[in-house]
């Protein structure tokens, strides 16, 4: 990376416009977002604009443009988004709706962007959203088939919560 490419959560990677770009969050407690492309040698670090996370941010290119997308910073599990046209990046934008403690994951397919994320604290599920350029679809919940003779984690760490308070109940 170019100077003072450090992180504490780790690196998106994506090839735009036959660039590659690099993008991660500072240091412990450093929530800003960093970008960085190579042609020749990695550039010096740069801002995203008004971006700030607790863990690092996801890249994908979609419609020409190179998309990042992020959780919020400390408590915040909100996420937000914006784009890089080569030059500037756009005002961050706040995906409708949504939360996560972990932070969401981007990929381009069939004319849309795809956005995925692990539910807000305790919510082990996976959900989904996609943007068509102007505006996102309500969150949806993936739904993968499980194994005949299986359960989903969350179905059983459902069971187990309910039969703990049953049991505190009982007593």
């Amino acid at each position: 990376m170019g100077p003072g490419g450090n992180t504490s959560s780790g690196a998106a990677l994506a090839t735009f416009n036959g660039t590659p770009y690099a993008a991660w969050k500072g240091e412990h407690s450093d929530g800003r977002l960093f970008f960085s492309s190579h042609s020749g040698g990695w550039t010096p670090q740069q801002l995203i604009p008004g971006a700030g996370s607790s863990v690092g941010p996801t890249l994908a290119v979609y419609n020409g443009l190179l998309y990042a997308a992020w959780k919020g910073a400390e408590t915040d599990q909100a996420i937000y988004y914006a784009h890089y046209n080569g030059g500037t990046w756009s005002q961050q934008a706040l995906l409708p709706g949504v939360a996560t403690s972990v932070g969401p994951s981007l990929a381009a397919y069939n004319g849309r962007l795809y956005a995925a994320w692990k539910g807000a604290q305790n919510d082990q599920r996976i959900w989904f959203a996609s943007f068509d350029g102007n505006t996102w679809s309500a969150q949806l919940g993936l739904s993968i088939p499980i194994f005949s003779g299986f359960q989903s984690s969350y179905d059983i760490l459902q069971a187990k919560e309910q039969a703990k308070a049953a049991a505190a109940n009982a007593n």
